[in-house]
This record gives structure tokens, C-alpha cells and sequence, in this order.
């Protein structure tokens, strides 16, 4: 999963320089009580209040990955796959799908 997916700051080098633009630009999660929004009742309901810095890398009981955020900074990035951003120039949430949980969602979207 951390190979492909990430939801992590980079390090600021010379190289990075273009994906920490679009990062900042594309990947950040802005919590919102428009008709869309992911605010009910005070709390993102997209995971992005939780203030938990974690190694992630595991999945919680209905099979949502953890991703691995290691500082405060990370916690609003949206997971992405760098060389995606890198080419698309624009927003790119990627998400781990490997439960049966995505059937019945990719059944509910269908639907």
C-alpha cells in the first residue's frame, strides 16, 4: 500500500519541488459545511479531524485503510499516488480497495 499510495508531506529537496506545489495546490483536505461538505456536527466525516498521528500501514474493522502519518502536516493530506499527481496536475484521491467492503460499495454507486 505505501509503495503506490501515500498520504504523507514529502521532504522539501530540489526534486520535490514540483510535487510539494501540487500537493499543497491539489492534496489538501478542507473541511466544508457546503451542501458536499464532510463537517456533521462539528467532525469530518471523511476521517481528516482525527488528530492521531499513526504508522499506518493496517486497516480498521470495516477494512478503511491506515495510512501512515507520521506528523501533524500529514494529517489533511489526501492519499494520492505521486507519479498520478505528477502527470494529472490536478486532484487525485487514491484509495487501497481490497475487501469485500468495495464490492458493496462499488454495488451502492452502481446502483
Amino acid at each position: 500500500m505505501g509503495e503506490h499510495i501515500t498520504a504523507r508531506f514529502p521532504k522539501a529537496t530540489e526534486e520535490n519541488s514540483e510535487y510539494i506545489k501540487l500537493i499543497k495546490g491539489h492534496q489538501l483536505h478542507k473541511c466544508s459545511n457546503a451542501v458536499n461538505g464532510c463537517l456533521k456536527d462539528g467532525v469530518c466525516t471523511r476521517g481528516f479531524g482525527d488528530i492521531t498521528i499513526n504508522a499506518g500501514g493496517s486497516f480498521n474493522a470495516t477494512g478503511y485503510p491506515i495510512y501512515h502519518r507520521s506528523t501533524f502536516e500529514d494529517l489533511k493530506i489526501v492519499p494520492h499516488n505521486r507519479l498520478l499527481l505528477l502527470d494529472w496536475e490536478s486532484h487525485c484521491n487514491v484509495e487501497f480497495c481490497g475487501s469485500t467492503h468495495c464490492i458493496l460499495y462499488l454495488y451502492k454507486v452502481i446502483k
